[in-house]
């Protein structure tokens, strides 16, 4: 259906557009009960209050609402505008529209006419009729009249046409009573505000009733002066493209298509004529707020993801992780925008829907989104929840049916939830703000906006403040309750105001502060959770010098002597004791090392380096930020610079291998980067330069200069090698170097233990005591077994963590056995390559069940031995028998004994002889 077939009140929606154009309008809360009149069914009373939205701009304010049918406004009842400009300017429009499609002008006669729709007698009668009602107060009358009673409101007629009256012809024409007067008076001046309530650029005029020679009374002129005629006002015929071209300027900073902006007028009139009928509630004054909030709705609705809400369905019982604390900060927070990702979305739609739940909680039960509620639920929803029938009835009218969303809406419209609108560009986004910062004047409702930033940059929208975007929108009390909720930073917990410095707030996102407040905010995650099993390791320190050992005995002995009597100086003993006790020990904790400068770290193969540089992390607190290097992947870096000992160098390099290592993890980006830059520039870094001895024959010096250049900008240096460059490093800082030990007999047995408890169920550990007590029996004997098993040196090859694990794994079956059956059942005959054949056989097993194909797991215990076993394939025979006899020469140099020593067995694996001399075995 066409705009210009609507009903008549479409002329006056141009004037409202137009009115709602006006800069600087600000509206009051003002409540008033009216009487309408309800067309073609004779009088309806209804009681309505119109509530209009205080706004604090500093500017002067201005009340407006509108009616349709006004009863008891007599001729002046098809319009009913009131206006507050300013304090104690009040004022009333009764309009009367008389729109005809006929093309002829208006004469002048037919306003002195008897009869008819512009005689002025009959609107004389009908002014006489409101002073009638308006001086003499009734026990029974309107409410509208006792409100246009009040004694500062200024009274305004106003008839409106879209005929032009030509008053020259009669003028001119010889035998017309009007030759040489001025009948109608053109109004130039802003009387009255007139002029706001022009549409089309239509001329107002007063009537010179003197000349009109009609016959004003005394008590009714202050009524007549305040009449005037509105011609050339706007035709039905042009309402389709005025109404489009008013809501053009209406959001002149919007790119709307001319598709779009024809479907919001038609929609809007859609809503003008549902409201002049009555469809939306009743009848009822349709306020300023009341406009612009159905201009918002239409085109927010462009940008609700209607599929998600129709799709997606939930069942919370409860509020979400969310509610409580992120409550608290968008209950103050009118807009706030969200880098969007699919984990966000789903998460924002369920804390949503719960908070709907939370404030109906008798809709809990309903969750689907697009499902209508049946007769009963819809008459419970009203009868439930009195307060929001208004608000529906404005959504769905009279007949329409109720959804979930449209309790979603309404709950919005009513300034209880937050509305969720999707932007999928640019132009979304700006089009959204710019919606929200002309419906901001006048409703107090808010916004969560979900846009991709990773494909977007946003626009600055000026005149739209209290957005959040970042921590830094926030006050500082709510920047407190963030930043003392934990995050996991390298691997550990930690409070987030920590690692998150001042100079950060402005980074941290919407999308950061749910992480942090889910407890999934994560820091440089390219450290490994230390597993279950881990135990504490211990390092071979520089050995102490002979004779200040020697001084703290005999100092020792001394106090002992001389206080022999004094129960009171017997702990002075003790503390000497201890400082004796620790010079003459040569083994220390790695703990203690852990605020040096600088620290040489040696390790053969398989001492748990790796598991020990998580562990660094994992120690060091959060106010330092640890950056493992593994050198030998920026061999390119290396040769392409020369380093230099300045501080913007320095995080130049370290940023540099900061975001190598980040993006290596999978867990770069913009954010990680920023923080470890906060910390670079504070100097508040620890550096592990691991596998030095990976790139020694190659860039040494390089890697030497660059270590030396970091030292003068970061917090401590750690330089993890094999034992072949420990005394290159040494001499180089003028350091002594400390030793990875391997595990004593207890911590094999605490390895051990803590592994195999890991391997059951908690369900099936019904005492850990008794549970624990058995598998460090089964530990006991298997060590046994091993110890008598292997020879010397393949024992202590099990010491290390990696092949103790080795060790572990092999025998786990087993050890299940022994809990359930209390009988020791590991095999008699094993040596190291059976371990190593067991285990990748097990690995072997367990991946063909989960891809149904034989694999070789890659765990790394297993290197040596596939590379054992390539170079014993092809060193007899085949076209790689040259380039494996020179890698077996390799395996005589020490990084590669491992490797060596699994060789020889696989050549001796047949010849009795020469397995016994492998192992050892001399009495065999």
């Amino acid at each position: 259906m066409s705009l210009k077939d609507k009903d008549i009140s479409v002329d006056f929606f141009i004037l409202l557009l137009e009115l709602e154009r006006e800069a600087g309008e600000r509206v009051t809360a003002q409540t008033i009960k009216v009487l309408v009149k309800s067309p073609g069914s004779g009088f309806c009373p209804i009681k309505q209050k119109i509530q209009l939205l205080l706004l604090n701009e500093g500017r002067d304010t201005e009340d407006m609402w509108i009616l349709r049918n006004a009863n008891k406004c007599k001729d002046f009842d098809d319009v009913v505008l009131y206006r507050k400009i300013k304090p104690n300017n009040r004022t009333i429009y009764l309009i009367q529209l008389k729109h005809e499609d006929s093309g002829k002008n208006l004469l002048l006669k037919q306003f002195t006419e008897e009869k008819g729709k512009f005689s002025l007698a009959k609107y004389s009668k009908s002014l006489r009729e409101l002073k009638t009602d308006i001086d003499n107060p009734q026990m029974k009358e309107e409410e509208i009249t006792r409100f246009l009673r009040s004694a500062d409101l200024n009274l305004v007629f106003a008839l409106y046409t879209n005929k032009n009256v030509k008053m020259e012809s009669e003028q001119n024409q010889s035998n017309s009573s009007y030759k040489n007067k001025t009948p109608l008076l053109k109004v130039e001046n802003n009387e009255n505000c007139v002029d706001k309530i022009n549409t089309n650029g239509g001329t107002i005029y007063k009537f010179n009733y003197v000349d009109l020679e009609v016959i004003v009374p005394d008590d009714l002129k202050s009524y007549h002066d305040n009449f005037y005629l509105f011609v050339n006002q706007v035709s039905i015929n042009y309402i389709d493209q005025l109404i489009v071209n008013e809501i053009r300027n209406l959001f002149a900073n919007m790119k709307l298509s001319a598709e779009t902006l024809k479907e919001i007028a038609r929609k809007y009139v859609d809503f003008i004529t549902q409201w002049a009928k009555g469809n939306l509630g009743g009848y009822y004054p349709l306020t300023k707020t009341g406009v612009v909030n159905k201009l918002a709705e239409i085109i927010f609705n462009n940008y609700l993801n209607i599929k998600r809400f129709n799709s997606k369905t939930y069942n919370l019982q409860s509020k979400s992780l969310l509610d409580t604390k992120w409550e608290s900060i968008l209950g103050r927070v009118p807009v706030t925008v969200v880098d969007s990702d699919s984990q966000i979305k789903s998460l924002l739609y369920e804390y949503i829907y719960s908070q709907i739940c939370f404030i109906c909680p008798k809709l809990h039960k309903l969750n689907s989104w697009s499902a209508h509620f049946s007769s009963t639920e819809k008459s419970d929803f009203y009868n439930d929840y009195k307060e929001l029938k208004e608000a529906m009835l404005g959504i769905i009218g009279n007949y329409g049916k109720i959804t979930l969303l449209d309790v979603y809406k309404c709950l919005w419209k009513t300034g209880r939830i937050q509305l969720i609108l999707e932007a999928e560009d640019i132009i979304d986004y700006v089009n959204i703000m710019e919606t929200i910062k002309f419906l901001r004047k006048f409703a107090n409702v808010s916004f969560i906006i979900m846009i991709d930033t990773s494909k977007n940059k946003l626009p600055k929208i000026n005149d739209l403040p209290d957005i959040f975007f970042n921590l830094d929108n926030l006050s500082d009390g709510e920047k407190r309750k963030i930043l003392l909720e934990k995050i996991k930073f390298q691997g550990k917990s930690s409070n987030a105001e920590l690692c998150i410095r001042r100079e950060l707030y402005l980074h941290i996102t919407v999308k950061d502060i749910i992480d942090i407040l889910l407890g999934s905010f994560t820091v440089g995650n390219y450290f490994q959770k230390l597993p279950i099993y881990f135990i504490k390791r211990y390092v071979t320190k520089p050995p102490t010098n002979p004779s200040s050992i020697k001084l703290v005995k005999e100092l020792y002995d001394f106090l002992v002597s001389f206080f022999s009597n004094d129960a009171s100086e017997k702990d002075a003993c003790s503390e000497v004791l201890k400082i004796y006790q620790e010079y003459s020990e040569n083994y220390d904790k790695i703990d203690n090392y852990l605020n040096h400068k600088v620290i040489v770290l040696s390790a053969g193969p398989g001492m748990g380096k790796s598991t020990l540089m998580d562990y660094i992390a994992f120690k060091i607190p959060a106010t330092k930020y640890v950056l493992k290097i593994k050198l030998k992947e920026h061999l390119d870096y290396y040769e392409k610079r020369e380093f230099q000992n300045s501080k913007l160098q320095i995080i130049e390099y370290l940023c540099h291998f900061n975001k190598h290592m980040l993006i290596k993890h999978k867990c770069y980006n913009v954010l990680n980067e920023e923080i470890f830059c906060s910390y670079a520039k504070a100097g508040d870094v620890v550096v592990i330069l691991d596998g030095f001895d990976e790139i020694s024959l190659t860039h040494k010096k390089e890697v030497t200069q660059l270590a030396k250049c970091l030292l003068s900008g970061i917090s401590s240096l750690w330089i993890v090698t094999r034992p072949s460059m420990k005394a290159y490093l040494e001499e180089t800082f003028n350091i002594p170097s400390i030793s990875l030990n391997p595990f004593n007999e207890d911590d094999q047995i605490k390895f051990l233990t803590k592994f195999y408890l890991n391997c059951f169920d908690k369900m099936v550990i019904r005492s850990m005591h008794v549970t624990r007590k058995v598998i460090k029996k089964f530990v006991l004997h298997l060590l046994e077994i091993t110890k008598k098993k292997l020879n010397k040196w393949d024992y202590e090859f099990t010491r290390t963590p990696l092949h103790a694990r080795l060790l572990a794994e092999v025998f786990k079956t087993n050890c299940v056995e022994y809990n359930q059956t209390r009988a020791f059942t590991v095999t008699e005959h094993f040596d190291l390559l059976y371990l190593y054949e067991e285990f990748i056989r097990q690995k072997r097993e367990i991946l063909a069940e989960k891809v149904n194909k034989q694999c070789v797991s890659l765990f790394r215990n297993t290197h040596e031995y596939l590379a054992a076993q390539w170079i014993y394939e092809n060193c007899l025979e085949g076209k790689n028998k040259m380039l494996s006899e020179n890698l077996l020469k390799k395996t005589f140099e020490p990084p590669y004994q491992v490797l060596r020593n699994i060789f020889d067995r696989m050549m001796a694996k047949n010849l009795e002889l020469h397995k016994a001399i492998i192992g050892l075995q001399f009495d065999q």
